[in-house]
């Protein structure tokens, strides 16, 4: 007995002009007319994800592409869920343009969701997305934000004798690691990081609290660039109610990854009293060491 089947009908604009093949309006209208052929063949399957045979639809005398009618296809197919089988191509052309713009499309578009959820998750950018990779426009995904992934205090030695051995007391440093490479100017720019310690009086009855401020010494990185020292000019008994630090990620000269990436916002933390450590810290927190820093004032 021969299994049933069913004949699918979709219409392909007629162009003019070839060269309209990949702008937005037919692209557009494609995808959509895919979209919703697909939709009816999966509603009338017996299985979840059916199979279609199709093939270069409206690429003969209705001037559409080959290569925008399979692309099309292919991102409608995974929307909507169903397979394809296709015909008429060379063996090698699927996986040709699966890899030169499928791929890229894709990845294009979970990283710019990520990045904006809000702006960029939606069918829309991935339409207006396989429309500049057609057209051979589309531009390299915007590398993500970087991210703090790691806080915690350290001692560090700010003086050292003849023999190069540390002199004194170790004084609070601040150890910052991020989720990638960082530009070195601005993550060396002592600028970027405001330290205050709490005062606290009362006044009229009630406890004002004041953060005062903690001269800086340096800002230290790490040949990565993914994590810096801020050595400060402070001790342990300066912070007998705690403080806080304060990361500037806006702004022309604020922390910015070496992407280019601005880190996007202020980043505040708050530092536990007698500066135990960074309360709030994210991932790995590095306490009690004594690192000592060679390099001078800013």
């Amino acid at each position: 007995m021969i299994a049933p089947f069913f004949v699918l009908a979709m219409a392909a604009p007629k162009l003019d002009n070839p060269a309209d093949a990949a702008t937005l309006p037919v692209v557009m209208d494609l995808f959509n007319t895919f979209v919703a052929g697909f939709t009816l063949a999966k509603q009338g399957a017996s299985v979840a994800n059916p199979l279609i045979n199709t093939g270069a639809l409206g690429a003969g005398v209705f001037n559409n592409s080959r290569q925008v009618v399979f692309v099309l296809q292919d991102l409608a197919a995974r929307y909507v869920g169903v397979n394809l089988q296709f015909w008429d191509y060379d063996p090698s052309t699927p996986s040709t343009l699966e890899a030169q713009y499928v791929q890229p499309i894709l990845a294009r578009y979970q990283a710019d969701a990520a990045a904006n959820p809000g702006q960029n998750n939606n069918i829309s950018h991935l339409v207006t997305l396989a429309a500049e990779a057609l057209q051979g426009k589309l531009p390299p995904p915007q590398p993500p934000a970087p991210t703090i992934v790691g806080a915690g205090v350290v001692g560090v030695h700010t003086q050292f004798n003849r023999q190069g051995k540390p002199v004194g007391r170790a004084q609070i440093g601040l150890v910052f690691q991020f989720s990638t490479s960082m530009d070195r100017a601005t993550l060396a720019n002592v600028g970027n990081y405001t330290v205050t310690f709490i005062t606290q009086k009362r006044v009229r009855g009630q406890i004002k609290t004041t953060y005062k401020p903690i001269r800086l010494f340096s800002a230290t990185t790490d040949p990565s660039n993914t994590s810096v020292i801020v050595a400060t000019r402070s001790y342990a008994s300066n912070y007998p109610r705690g403080g806080r630090v304060v990361l500037s990620g806006t702004g022309s000269s604020g922390l910015t990854s070496a992407a280019g990436v601005p880190l996007g916002q202020d980043f505040i933390f708050n530092i536990t009293p007698r500066a135990s450590s960074i309360d709030g810290a994210l991932g790995r927190q590095v306490v009690g060491q004594h690192i000592p820093l060679a390099s001078g004032p800013v």
